[in-house]
């Protein structure tokens, strides 16, 4: 099955773990030869292999839900040194936001979870599993579902057909796997334990750089105020009680413009972190790591979530600000003892954004862990 030469483009190796019954098991190794083949056809340039493993647990122990099977395979992933891993089960996954699911690719973990259930419980051809892995593959490297037959979402069992990618989902395709099948830091001569670890992020990051701001991009986390309940909720009541007290305004208006801009900065990096380490969002492995593929991950979490609170501290400011134009000057005047100003209300909105903030990393700790990993985790259910 595997293509031991090397060629141009490098090599890429395929993951499929199979946590099917036992009977099911050769379906899935017959799926993982003609997925093979169908990719390596269409991308000559790389030499692509793609294995079946056993699930690291017994079947009797792996967990029921979406999110922990995705933990699990991402485990297994960065074990096996593997570029991605597909979980392929034939039972039924609950997903976080659907009762029931079929596919969920992960750009962050770049792994993927198949269940073969929803196949009108029937016993599902090699063909359409490897049409579902083709699917997942395409999600995790970047197509967008739904424009091309190749990347048609699984909607019934009769839409699930191999088809080929087109050239402009190739190229993509070929900019993403250029950037997975280069050489690895912990693989490079030069590499060793004692590299000063924000230079081995750093490194990771400058690698792989157009495939990080891929799936930054993909997971859209500007919309992460909207998403999380929690966190905004305890952001906007910290905000409207800052907005409405005399103490809070004489504060915001007078604090050192310096000051205001270093509090700032910091609360936009300490709420993130918060959340990041507060909901265990980097401690997908157990042990102390050094694997650009765990680094790349924790990479994108930790931005996607610092865009996510920027974007946050955007709208209160914005709000902040357009609101405290309709509040009486002669009132803000007495109440913070010096005229009032544009400049002065600029200062305020920062200051409320800047608390808000906090207390909305307080709020995401009160997210469901599963809700808000899900939002990071998963590209999206299908």
């Amino acid at each position: 099955m595997e293509n031991e030469s090397l060629t141009a483009g490098g090599r890429v190796q395929i993951g499929i773990v199979a946590l099917s019954a036992p009977d099911s098991v050769s379906i899935v190794h017959q799926a993982a030869e003609i997925l093979n083949s169908a990719l390596q056809s269409q991308l000559p340039q790389f030499s692509l292999s793609v294995s079946v493993l056993e699930p690291g647990v017994p079947r009797n122990q792996l967990p029921g839900n979406a999110l922990e099977l995705m933990e699990l395979g991402f485990e297994q992933k960065v074990k096996g040194r593997f570029d991605a891993l597909l979980l392929i089960s034939d039972r039924r996954v609950p997903g976080i936001k659907k009762a029931s699911v079929s596919v969920i690719p992960s750009s962050a973990l770049e792994v993927g979870l198949i269940s073969t259930s929803p196949l009108n419980n029937e016993i599902p051809s090699p063909e359409r599993i490897a049409a579902l892995a083709q699917f997942t593959l395409g999600s995790m490297w970047g197509l967008p579902s739904g424009r091309t037959k190749a990347m048609s979402p699984p909607v019934s069992p009769g839409d699930l057909q191999l088809e080929n990618f087109d050239t402009s989902e190739l190229a993509v395709l070929s900019l993403r796997l250029e950037d997975i099948s280069d050489e690895r830091i912990e693989e490079k001569s030069e590499q060793s334990s004692a590299d000063f670890q924000p230079v081995l992020y750093f490194r990771t990051l400058i690698s792989n750089a157009r495939g990080i701001l891929a799936d930054v991009v993909g997971y859209e986390p500007w919309l992460q105020p909207f998403r999380l309940a929690k966190l905004t909720a305890a952001a906007v009541v910290t905000s409207l009680f800052l907005f409405l007290g005399a103490e809070a305004w004489e504060i915001g208006v007078k604090v050192e413009n310096s000051h205001l801009v270093i509090a700032a900065a910091a609360s936009l990096l300490t709420s993130t972190t918060f959340i990041y380490r507060g909901q265990n969002m980097g401690e997908l492995i157990p042990g102390n790591l050094i694997i650009e593929q765990l680094m790349r991950t924790q990479i994108v979490l930790f931005t996607c979530i610092f865009i996510g609170m920027l974007s946050l501290g955007a709208i209160i400011f914005i709000v902040s600000f357009a609101a405290s134009q309709a509040l009486p000057s002669v009132m803000l005047g007495r109440w913070t003892g010096v005229e009032i100003d544009n400049f002065r209300l600029i200062k305020f909105s920062l200051f409320t954004a800047t608390m808000g903030l906090l207390a909305g990393s307080l709020g995401g700790n009160l997210e469901e862990t599963e809700d808000i990993k899900a939002e990071y985790f998963f590209d999206e259910e299908h």
